[in-house]
């Protein structure tokens, strides 16, 4: 609801852009264009989306990294199995859930999943 979809398609295509201007290559961006009274499957937290890259790509999940600065993403990795780093700081307590890792930025969590 931030964006039209015509802007976040051109907000998308700027931003790989500029990881390509990095060299960092970006397969495909997943994203889901319902509104939250749609009851689709591919809405954070549900996990729609992940199956698609995995029949896309072939992936496994279990050996899949989520990074997300929302504790939807980290409700998202945890249900499908995908190890997670949250940028910023923590969850909720009633979630009782934390994610596997916190990093400050995005250069962090890719230092961890590098290491």
């Amino acid at each position: 609801g931030h964006f039209s979809e015509p802007e976040f398609k051109k907000l998308t295509n700027w931003m790989l852009d500029e990881f390509k201007n990095e060299g960092v290559r970006i397969d495909k961006v997943y994203y889901c264009p319902h509104k939250p009274g749609d009851n689709c499957d591919c809405r954070k937290p549900k996990i729609g989306m992940f199956f698609n890259a995995v029949a896309d790509f072939g992936i496994s999940l279990s050996d899949s990294w989520l990074v997300g600065d929302d504790e939807k993403d980290v409700i998202a990795g945890s249900e499908a199995n995908i190890k997670t780093i949250k940028l910023g700081t923590g969850m909720p307590p009633k979630l009782k859930l934390e994610p596997n890792f916190y990093a400050k930025d995005l250069q962090e969590a890719v230092d961890i999943i590098l290491a």
